[in-house]
C-alpha cells in the first residue's frame, strides 16, 4: 500500500490530542501511515460527557501553505465569508452564509464522515479545530461548488481547473485548540 500523503502530520496531530487530553479528552490517538482511501486517518479514544469513553476515526485536513486558522486569537479573515479576496473567492452556490468563518470538505468526504460516525479536524501552524461527529453535523452548512486552480505533485501535467463540490463547514462550531506544528508539515508539495 501507499504511505498517505498526510502521514507526518497525522502523526503530530495524534501525539497533540494526547498531550492536551485534559482538554480533547482523548487519552489515546494513533495514526496509521498505509494509505487505505478511508476515513482514519487516525483512531481516538476519548471519554464522553457522560464518563463513557468511545473509540472513533477521525479524518485530519492539514492546511497548507501557512494559513494559520487565528491570529492573536482572532480568526483569520481568510476564513470569513465577508473577506472576498479569502475563501469564498473561490465558492459558488446559495448556501454560502451571509457572515462567519467557513472551510470546505469534499461532499462525499462528508458524507462518508457522518455514515462513519467520525470526527475531524482541519490542522494549521498555529492549532487544530476538532469536530465530535455531533458537532461536525451541526456545522454543516450546506454545499458549495469550489473552483480548484491549484497544481500538485499528485495530479497530472495535463490538469486544468475544474468545479468540485465541497460541503461547507462553520468553523467557529468545532472547538479550537492553540498549539504550534512543526513548520515542514503545513508546506505545499
Amino acid at each position: 500500500m501507499a504511505k498517505k500523503v498526510d502521514c507526518e502530520s497525522n502523526n503530530w496531530l495524534a501525539d497533540a490530542l494526547v498531550i492536551l487530553s485534559g482538554m480533547t479528552k482523548v487519552f489515546a490517538a494513533s495514526a496509521d501511515c498505509e494509505e487505505n482511501y478511508d476515513v482514519d486517518d487516525l483512531w481516538i479514544s476519548a471519554w464522553t460527557n457522560n464518563g463513557n469513553w468511545v473509540a472513533l476515526p477521525l479524518e485530519n485536513k492539514t492546511i497548507k501553505g501557512g494559513f494559520q486558522l487565528k491570529y492573536d486569537g482572532q480568526w483569520n479573515d481568510y476564513f470569513s465569508v465577508e473577506n472576498p479576496k479569502g475563501i469564498v473567492k473561490k465558492l459558488s452556490g446559495d448556501t454560502i452564509p451571509e457572515t462567519g468563518f467557513i472551510y470546505f470538505i469534499n461532499s462525499s468526504k462528508y458524507n462518508k464522515l457522518v455514515a462513519n460516525n467520525c470526527c475531524l479536524a482541519y490542522l494549521a501552524p498555529d492549532g487544530f479545530i476538532l469536530f465530535s461527529p455531533r458537532r461536525l453535523r451541526k456545522a454543516y452548512i450546506g454545499d458549495a461548488w469550489y473552483l480548484n486552480k491549484s497544481h500538485t505533485e499528485e495530479i497530472s501535467p495535463w490538469y486544468s481547473p475544474h468545479w468540485e463540490e465541497k460541503a461547507l463547514i462553520n468553523l467557529e462550531a468545532g472547538t479550537y485548540y492553540h498549539i504550534q506544528g512543526p513548520k515542514e508539515i503545513f508546506k505545499k508539495k
